[in-house]
């Protein structure tokens, strides 16, 4: 007696072409000078949670100085309030830190400023509000605070929720793993 076919009468499953490797899967492959410059974008867009059109604009932005393209670049994302709020070890994220911008809980200049991208300078004080300070959103960051460092473009006060930028951030302020100049050249193709 014949084995029984198991339902499938007369045909066989497809299995697919014998392939040794998934295309995608090939780590031999080279990435093209485009793809590389596009990935780099891609990965500084979320860090600093930007849109595309916000990206180009600071590129325009930094297009236009006397200086380094990508030096000012760097400084202009750095000088972000969302960003300042962050490297001050205020918020845990970029993402918090835009939270925290957003809902109001922060003073420059002791005028309330909700806009993350406003622009730090020389000179502006920094500080989270009296009534957020006792929000939950801010308990226990006293103990956090004593372990964070800022970074020396700013000073922070250890004791009470206030900053003040020394300086402009600099091109070597960027830390991030990010090559701003595979960047710069994706936005002047």
């Amino acid at each position: 007696m014949a084995p029984k076919d198991q339902g499938l009468g007369k045909f066989k499953m497809y299995k697919g072409p014998k392939r040794k490797f998934n295309r995608r899967l090939n780590k031999t492959r080279r990435m093209s000078e485009y793809g590389l410059q596009f990935v780099e974008k891609q990965k500084l867009k979320m860090l600093y949670g930007l849109r595309e059109k916000d990206l180009k604009n600071y590129f325009l932005k930094a297009r236009k100085v006397s200086k380094p393209t990508e030096e000012v670049l760097a400084s202009l994302l750095e000088a972000r309030l969302d960003n300042a709020v962050y490297r001050l070890g205020w918020a845990k994220t970029r993402i918090q830190a835009r939270q925290i911008v957003n809902h109001g809980h922060i003073l420059v200049n002791e005028k309330k400023v909700n806009i993350p991208s406003y622009q730090v300078k020389k000179g502006d004080k920094i500080e989270i509000k009296n009534k957020s300070q006792a929000s939950p959103l801010f308990s226990g960051l006293k103990e956090a605070l004593k372990q964070h460092t800022p970074p020396l473009w700013l000073k922070r006060d250890k004791d009470i929720f206030k900053a003040e930028v020394l300086s402009g951030p600099e091109a070597k302020d960027f830390t991030e793993p990010i090559d701003i100049k595979l960047i710069v050249e994706f936005y002047r193709r």
